[in-house]
């Protein structure tokens, strides 16, 4: 069929004769169309023209992907054989002196019309122009767009909508109304019938206009300044030498200023600096300003200023400020042209951020006097900056390496914090755009040791999203796990309820794993289903570490782990590894090298070990662990008998739980272990002592060897204690390390004593809930830098004590 039209077209515009001075043209438009009725053409300018009788002959059906026709004098120029239309706006381009086509265009204005504005502010002056549309126009078509269209003589172009056809022979500058145009309008939601034309017009169309009011307007360099003594620098620059300062204004409330030599060639009351880039140019032959002008890319597109730097000479100096915004309406093309003058951050502007910048036409590689300033995520004003800087007369050389940003846009983090509320820690505009990322271990030597091998799993909670608080929570323990020195985050996975997915999206920032697990209504649950997922997940070998909701880990957490590594795999009878001591309070602890044997199991953050998951818990987590883990797990064998066996603790805890958010009056108890205040370490890589000590075979003898070589407190001094806990025991300065206190019991589960003593020395303390941290009927604590052990008499170490000691009673002790 296209051979059939350019036949046609040959033969019709044969009889155009040059010597009338006529331009003799034809044009199809091609689009589907889903219906054959004729559309009433609407004629406005028409010069000679009629149907092209005979070619409405396209098949119901045809699609969009045939191309448009255009032919001039006889010639096809644009056609689908040619291969050499597309969607949006196809254009061949006439000069009127020579009548010859000088230039053939297309513009997908579906996508971007930056490139059809740009064109236009540069075409030759008073060009004839032959436009046929294909597909569709109108999508990105802006109202600066339909403004070339008017300033071609269109009148039509107002009325073309989504995939409208339309054809123009038109001049720049011609007065509206007097271009020959035609519309067709689509029909039943499909792509318009196609126009097809061909006819002979002369010259001139009708009156022009003139349009230097469109094109580029550039600022001449008149000197009008302020002057500011050496642009703000301290020292004189020199004959051979120039001063910059360049100050990015604050926001929308102060202008931009840009200093050369000692003026202010623009600024507040200079010029008229504002929105957009301002952009000052030094002649590289002249040696001074040349050119000074604003583009204000928020309100209008960029292509003025890319016509503008497209006819900057080699050498030309280039200084630019962006202030309040210049990115809205900024295309990718200028930002290739400033690339091109050295630019490496240019790429990287958004909303509101702020950009200074000094680069040189011809400059080979990276400028390095650049920097950008970012606004918030929320579009809060960046931070403002200003500089001065001197340089060489025309000597602007490029690095191969890009300058070092003060800071890199986090994408990610952004767009999480634009999406969710109530991240105030992790979305502090001051910190947003830091990237997360793992430490380093200092001492390289163990890089290989087998706690990196060991998956963790982060349970976060159900309360978080109905608290800031606990959001914030929640980022502290990822961020404390991500700062574990040799961390490697792809060992790290964030088991979360399926309602709240959010918490996958977080662990991503982290570079975590993430997995959701069916919805719950207590935490228990979700603990225990998060366990089995992290098992699963794994496919664990040998240990699991599980870190529970609103806890943040001690700087030397992974590395405590690895050294208790060796003992827990040696000994059976050890159940579990916990970073977390229930008396780990400030005046009950302290020795950050002392770890323990304790009964409770297991702890708030701990490492389990594969044969006690498999063979006690998998499967039955519901049974034994569907308590909080500081109510104690119980452990039970196919008998329901219960397993015996000890959990490892630190006597400085190795994470720290935030005070905890109770909406139970009842939880007194939490009150007391969250609330008072508790000592976590803070320091590096401790080295633990004693470890060879712990297994069950010398733990026992290290015991006996603390009661054998201890003192006793005044007797006089306890009993004030324990009447009122203000009134504290005193320490001897030249005692022993170790202090002892015995104290009478009915039988084991007798703690009326050891209560009252409890509340003397700040231990856990509360009404209907065993003391915790006891091993064999022994309390092991850390007070006033010494070891004191409170032995129960039905302890099986009461047997140490000395005629000579004295027993506290219920007598002896009061009845308080």
């Amino acid at each position: 069929m296209i051979r059939r039209i350019r036949r046609l077209f040959g033969r019709k515009l044969a009889g155009c004769s040059k010597s009338l001075a006529l331009l003799c043209f034809s044009v199809v438009a091609v689009y589907l169309y889903l219906n054959r009725s004729r559309s009433q053409f609407v004629l406005q300018g028409v010069k000679d023209v009629w149907d092209a009788n005979g070619v409405h002959s396209l098949e119901k059906g045809m699609d969009n992907t045939i191309g448009p026709t255009i032919c001039y004098n006889g010639k096809i120029i644009i056609s689908p054989d040619n291969n050499n239309g597309g969607r949006g706006l196809n254009m061949l381009v006439i000069d009127i002196q020579k009548m010859e086509v000088t230039d053939v265009k297309t513009f997908d204005t579906y996508t971007d019309d930056a490139a059809f504005l740009q064109y236009m502010k540069k075409a030759p002056k008073n060009a004839v122009i032959l436009l046929v549309t294909h597909d569709e126009i109108t999508e990105r078509l802006s109202n600066e767009g339909r403004q070339w269209f008017r300033l071609m003589g269109s009148y039509l172009i107002d009325n073309v909508g989504f995939r409208d056809a339309f054809v123009l022979v038109g001049q720049i500058g011609l007065e509206q109304k007097q271009a020959i145009e035609f519309h067709k309008k689509r029909e039943h939601g499909g792509y318009s019938q196609p126009i097809e034309k061909k006819g002979c017009f002369s010259l001139p169309f009708g009156p022009l206009r003139d349009i230097s009011q469109f094109i580029p307007k550039v600022t001449e360099y008149k000197m009008v300044v302020e002057k500011l003594d050496k642009c703000g620098l301290t020292t004189e620059c020199g004959e051979d030498k120039f001063s910059v300062m360049v100050d990015t204004g604050d926001g929308d409330q102060r202008k931009p200023t840009i200093c050369i030599n000692g003026e202010i060639v623009l600024g507040e009351k200079v010029n008229h600096a504002g929105r957009g880039f301002n952009v000052a140019v030094l002649s590289s032959t002249e040696k001074k300003v040349s050119t000074i002008t604003v583009f204000d890319t928020y309100e209008k597109d960029s292509s003025s200023m890319e016509v503008f730097l497209e006819s900057l000479v080699e050498g030309d100096i280039v200084v630019a400020v962006v202030n309040d915004d210049g990115q809205r309406k900024l295309s990718t093309h200028a930002r290739d042209l400033y690339n091109q003058l050295g630019s490496s951050m240019i790429q990287n502007l958004r909303f509101r951020d702020v950009w200074y910048f000094v680069g040189k036409k011809g400059i080979k590689g990276f400028t390095s006097t650049e920097q950008i300033s970012f606004a918030g995520y929320d579009g809060s004003w960046p931070t403002s900056m200003k500089e001065s800087f001197v340089y060489l007369i025309t000597v602007i050389k490029g690095t191969d390496v890009p300058p070092t940003p003060k800071s890199k846009r986090n994408e990610a983090r952004r767009e999480f914090c634009k999406k969710y509320d109530g991240y105030e820690h992790l979305c502090d505009p001051a910190a947003v755009d830091e990237t997360l990322q793992g430490v380093d271990l200092v001492d390289r030597s163990h890089a290989n040791d087998g706690i990196f091998k060991v998956p963790i799993v982060i349970i976060p909670g159900l309360v978080s999203l109905f608290n800031s608080v606990n959001h914030n929570a929640i980022v502290r323990t990822m961020e404390t796990t991500l700062m574990q020195p040799g961390i490697k985050p792809n060992m790290v996975l964030v088991a979360y309820d399926e309602n709240f997915p959010e918490y996958g999206e977080l662990s991503t920032l982290f570079g975590f794993h993430n997995i959701s697990v069916k919805a719950s209504t207590t935490y228990e649950d979700v603990l225990n289903k998060a366990i089995e997922a992290g098992w699963d997940y794994f496919n664990v070998k040998d240990h699991l570490i599980i870190i529970e909701e609103e806890l943040i880990l001690a700087p030397d957490f992974l590395s405590f782990m690895q050294q208790c590594l060796n003992v827990f795999d040696s000994d059976p009878t050890i159940l579990a590894v916990s970073g977390w001591n229930y008396n780990g309070y400030d005046v009950t602890s302290g020795d950050r090298e002392a770890v323990y044997r304790v009964e409770e199991f297991p702890g708030l953050a701990f490492m389990l070990r594969r044969n006690i998951v498999e063979k006690y818990m998998l499967g039955k987590l519901s049974k034994c662990c569907h308590k909080r883990v500081w109510d104690h797990w119980i452990l039970t064998d196919e008998s329901g008998n219960e397993i015996t066996g000890d959990v490892i603790v630190p006597d400085v805890s190795r994470v720290f739980h935030q005070p905890y958010q109770s909406a139970k009056d009842e939880d007194k108890h939490l009150v007391e272990l969250f609330q008072k205040p508790r000592l976590t370490n803070v320091e590096g890589d401790m080295t633990l002592k004693n470890m060879n000590d712990l297994s069950s075979e010398k733990y026992d003898a290290l015991i006996q060897s603390f009661i054998e070589n201890s003192e006793e407190f005044s007797l006089e001094h306890l009993q004030n204690c324990i009447q009122d806990p203000v009134l504290k025991v005193p320490v001897v300065a030249d005692s022993k390390p170790n202090f002892v206190i015995f104290y009478h019991q009915n039988d084991k589960n007798d703690y009326a004593v050891l209560k009252k003593i409890s509340r003397c020395f700040g231990l856990f303390w509360v009404a209907d809930h065993p003391p915790r941290n006891q091993f064999r009927g022994v309390i092991r604590f850390y007070y006033d830098d010494r070891n004191v052990l409170l032995v129960g008499s039905s302890s099986k170490f009461y047997k140490y004590k000395l005629e000579t000691r004295y027993l506290l009673t219920v007598d002896n002790v009061g009845k308080s």
